[in-house]
């Protein structure tokens, strides 16, 4: 077999003859040697591209052994491959991307793909998928990232075909924010397709992928000279090998968005290179060509996108959402979008594999012996005693217990010392012992004497007390002036337990940058979400109760948005954090935008929102004491 009969990097066939420096079909990698297979025994039966699977899946569970057990794979791409773990020490889900085996043997690659990977760490958007570590062994390069709960647009095309248009400006929308955030931070995809934007059971959009590619070449990690991306939704730029932009990115999402409202990529052709061949030199058909229910200003929005010129392009992702419009929404709590979307994301892979596959609990604590059963049999060579059956004989000295035995004589010495400082209340402190069986006082014979005096012994004592001292017998009365008093007149009413106190949080929960400069930064970041909540409530009581140091020139602007904007959503991160930690001050550099709808006329509207909040550290937490 012919190890250049088959794509290394995934997995697909290549055809038998002509292969020689012909990009792969699928994901427009070029042939390489295949990596040599160690530690395994090949079946001549399977394939290369399997047996390299199975090589990959037994070098990461090696890899990740004790950390995270590796329950099945959820995809494969030209890139890397995606594989579902339980993460031990958290408990939680989570997915790890492996690079491609054959990509370790380009130069830089496996560089880029950690350093990218951790750029891509640092972005923290709702829409934009989480990287929790970056690992590399001397075999495998991977990262850990949250794991979703639904799947790829790509699958939910091949079920469902075209989409409803307001579903599509949905998916635009969010995608396109998350994108913008990263463009903002000079962050640039190179791989947007439907396969990398996922939407999630909550009906959210979220953007994978951004820890294998950026445009901009850092320095010292030149081009390799392999071409990376999807052909199907590459810009004319990337298929030509020219310097990227945030607008190839654009380019790319103007494709998914072809492909979402028809069914169909802009260009099709049999082989990658004549795919990039169409991207550089030719027009794709109008998109009211294959949907003519497709509103005017939303199809030429799109076609300006696909624009073969940068320059030609939107200016920025922002306005061209705002030119392919928002769908109406109800008022109230309910969305039929995103209830829709949530749907399709339903039948995604990982609650099938997660039903396939047992998923272990937190694991238990290694011990230096193992756990040994006992058999009533005597082993010379093991350290043990051997049990007899029956009773256990009682001996003056020299017997020695087993560890059984040791830990229930523990537990009852500690429930006994429990019991007797008043920890636990066998009797439940209010009614009469168990032990002690109450009998009816006979009538008194005499009236008795008020003792002036003392006993010598107080006889006054607590129910526990009373419970430890009283015989479970009965009494008879004799007739004397002491057996007509009742027991419960020589006994006293418990003191009441004090009420539990209220646990006031420490300085390094409530964000004190003199404590914790992490824990401040995450405190600072809530109350920038609070904000956020406060304006998108459209109340302007809300936004003064977080900020009272709003101006008067501040609350009419916040009171004329509330009076004309219908919808309102708010999107607000904390871009920036500046900590002054003597002074226990912070500045943060907010940035978001506001969409909503006008009550007037109707129509979409999108503001940009930059500001800077002065934040003060109080005794009760972070406070916003000033937005400008």
């Amino acid at each position: 077999m012919s190890q250049a009969a088959f794509c290394t990097a995934c997995g697909a066939e290549l055809p038998a003859s002509g292969t020689a420096g012909v990009p792969c079909r699928e994901c427009g990698a070029s042939p390489t040697p295949a990596p040599t297979l160690a530690h395994s025994t090949l079946d001549p039966v399977e394939t290369l591209a399997e047996q390299i699977r199975k090589q990959l899946l037994a070098d990461l569970m090696d890899a990740t052994l004790g950390e995270y057990e590796v329950i099945g794979e959820l995809g494969r791409g030209g890139m890397a491959s995606v594989f579902l773990a339980h993460e031990i020490a958290l408990d939680r889900k989570v997915a790890i991307k492996v690079m491609a085996p054959a990509l370790m043997a380009s130069p830089g690659m496996a560089e880029r793909f950690k350093r990218e990977a951790r750029l891509s760490a640092n972005l923290s958007h709702p829409n934009i998928l989480p990287i929790f570590a970056v690992r590399e062994t001397d075999r495998l390069v991977f990262f850990v990232m949250k794991c979703l709960m639904g799947r790829p647009l790509d699958a939910v095309l091949k079920e469902t075909g075209p989409l409803p248009i307001a579903t599509v400006q949905v998916i635009l929308a969010q995608a396109a924010a998350g994108l913008a955030h990263a463009h903002r931070r000079g962050v640039v995809h190179r791989d947007i397709k439907p396969g990398n934007i996922m939407v999630d059971d909550d009906g959210a959009v979220v953007v994978t992928d951004f820890g294998i590619a950026k445009a901009a070449e850092s320095d010292g990690l030149t081009a390799t000279g392999s071409t990376i991306g999807t052909p199907a939704y590459m810009s004319p730029e990337q298929c030509s090998g020219q310097t990227l932009t945030t607008a190839a990115d654009q380019y790319s999402l103007g494709a998914v968005a072809y492909e979402l409202l028809t069914g169909r990529v802009p260009f099709a052709s049999d082989t990658a290179i004549g795919l990039m061949y169409h991207h550089v030199h030719s027009v794709p058909d109008p998109i009211t060509q294959h949907r003519p229910d497709v509103p005017e200003p939303m199809a030429t929005a799109i076609m300006r996108m696909l624009a073969k010129n940068p320059v030609d392009r939107w200016p920025g992702l922002e306005p061209a959402v705002e030119a392919i419009g928002h769908p109406q929404r109800t008022s109230g709590f309910s969305d039929p979008v995103r209830e829709e979307l949530a749907t399709l994301a339903s039948s995604g892979s990982v609650p099938k594999i997660l039903a396939a596959s047992h998923t272990p609990g937190s694991p238990l604590p290694f011990t230096s012996k193992p756990f040994r059963r006992s058999t009533g049999k005597t082993d010379p060579n093991a350290p043990t005693l051997q049990v007899p059956s029956g009773p256990t004989p009682t001996v003056a000295g020299g017997f020695r217990l087993s560890t059984g035995a040791w830990v229930g004589v523990g537990g009852i010495a500690m429930v006994a010392l429990l019991y007797l400082t008043g920890a636990i209340n066998l009797g439940g402190g209010k009614s009469a012992a168990p032990d002690t069986v109450a009998t009816p006082a006979p009538a008194p014979v005499a009236p008795a004497p008020v003792a002036t005096t003392p006993p010598p012994k107080p006889t006054a004592t607590t129910p526990r007390q009373t419970a430890r001292r009283t015989p479970a017998t009965t009494t008879k009365p004799t007739g004397t002036a002491a057996a007509t008093t009742p027991p419960a007149t020589q006994t006293t009413a418990p003191a009441p337990a004090p009420a539990p106190s209220r646990r006031e949080p420490t300085a390094a929960e409530l964000g004190d940058p003199a404590v914790d400069t992490t824990a401040a930064k995450v405190a600072i970041e809530r109350m920038i979400e609070r904000y956020r909540r406060a304006i998108e409530s459209g109340q302007i009581t809300q936004v003064v109760a977080v900020v009272p140091g709003l101006t008067d020139r501040q609350q009419k602007e916040f009171e004329d948005l509330f009076a004309k904007a219908e919808g309102l959503q708010v999107e607000l991160v904390a871009e920036r954090v500046k900590l002054d930690v003597g002074d226990r001050r912070a500045e943060v550099q907010m940035k978001g935008f506001f969409r909503y709808r006008l009550r007037a006329g109707g129509a979409n509207k999108l503001d940009d929102y930059r500001k800077k909040a002065n934040l003060a550290f109080a005794p009760t937490g972070w406070r916003i004491t000033q937005v400008r």
